[in-house]
């Protein structure tokens, strides 16, 4: 998983890829592991699968996007300033 640009001022992608079709739950986090969104959930296809998420709405600060599914969860950091 990566998130680009990081830091954002609106927008970023999330590139997330997958090794087999699989279910998947999106969700930007704050910093506390409150919910703020989920940003996709459902099936992915195999290879590279991009998700655009806008944060023009969303307050300056450090955010968490995170990834579960069949393959665990992953998370990475994203600031926005």
């Amino acid at each position: 998983i990566s998130v680009f640009p990081n830091p954002t001022t609106n927008s970023s992608t999330i590139n997330y890829f997958s090794a087999s079709n699989s279910e998947v739950n999106i969700s930007l986090m704050n910093i506390v592991g409150e919910k703020i969104t989920t940003v996709y959930s459902g099936t992915v296809s195999t290879g590279n699968n991009q998700f655009e998420i806008n944060m023009e709405e969303l307050p300056k600060g450090i955010y968490i996007v995170r990834v579960s599914g069949d393959h665990g969860i992953r998370s990475v950091k994203l600031i926005k300033e």
